[in-house]
């Protein structure tokens, strides 16, 4: 019985929210463990380009053009070789470290139900600052994060919300 009480725990992150059960929307928003995340996403969804949110979080798997959607099929992405990355130098005053320059996505260290195995990085925040908007527990871990590697902790300033 202690099992299946740790089982349910652990996936908390993604019991579906209040808006995820009463608005339809895409099935992809289910898959992060962000509540807020997710309701920030189907309140934008329809007046938000989900294909740029998607090329920042896979980038270079997925292909530039989407096939044409049609309604009642499935949606497909395109996957292609990855790239390798240019990361460019660090200018002073920037957030951004080795890890995080010039990426604008969020970064997976463990398993993905765990609120703590996550990073989101400093241009992810400033491009989809609507999205983490009230985020607190995904800012926390990203700094967790950027503390063990001796980066400066990320602060959100009150406009960007």
């Amino acid at each position: 019985m202690q099992h299946a009480r740790y089982v349910v725990y652990q996936y908390l992150s993604l019991v579906p929210t209040r808006l995820q059960q009463t608005r339809p929307h895409s099935i992809w928003i289910n898959f992060f463990p962000f509540p807020c995340f997710r309701d920030n996403l189907i309140r934008r969804e329809g007046s938000s380009d989900p294909w740029e949110l998607l090329q920042d979080l896979i980038g270079e798997l997925m292909g530039a053009t989407p096939m044409q959607k049609r309604r009642g099929t499935p949606l497909t992405i395109t996957v292609s070789d990855p790239k390798p990355m240019w990361t460019p130098p660090l200018t002073a005053g920037r957030e951004e470290d080795e890890i995080t320059a010039g990426r604008k996505g969020l970064i997976v260290w463990g398993e993905p139900y765990d609120l703590q195995s996550w990073e989101a990085t400093p241009g992810f925040l400033a491009k989809w600052s609507w999205a983490v908007a009230g985020c607190d527990d995904l800012i926390e871990s990203s700094n967790r994060w950027r503390l063990m590697r001796g980066e400066e902790p990320i602060r959100l300033s009150e406009s960007k919300r």
